[in-house]
């Protein structure tokens, strides 16, 4: 991996984390009004989606192209994992989430279809 690519990754990956924590305000540190929150939620929802789907999606050859899709099965069993649970965690409480559901069941449904495709196709 050459080194400007690591250091452009992780300064991607630091710009999400300070971009989620002006959001979340962690502690109530930081006394955010309207329009920031607002800027912090368009900046992180622009970039989230440029680095989850189109950052480095285009490999060179076979060796990046295993690389990319190790780094994604990663993400997407961290991602389901973390979405159980949050979904166990509040089920335990007696509160529910559509909205988290509806994602889980978006995740593995589509692995499943992409699966079955894919064995067809090729």
């Amino acid at each position: 991996m050459e080194k400007d690519s690591l250091i452009q990754e992780i300064v991607l990956v630091v710009t999400l984390l300070v971009l989620a924590s002006a959001l979340l305000g962690p502690f109530g540190l930081f006394m955010t009004d309207m329009q920031t929150l607002s800027v912090s939620a368009g900046l992180l929802v622009v970039l989230g989606l440029f680095v989850a789907l189109m950052w480095r999606e285009k490999a060179k050859d076979e060796r990046e192209e295993l690389h990319r899709m190790k780094s994604d099965r990663f993400a997407f069993l961290l991602g389901s994992a973390g979405l159980v649970a949050l979904i166990g965690w509040m089920a335990f409480k007696h509160e529910h989430s559509p909205e988290l559901i509806s994602i889980l069941l978006l995740m593995l449904t589509a692995k499943i279809v992409a699966r079955i495709w894919n064995r067809y196709q090729n």
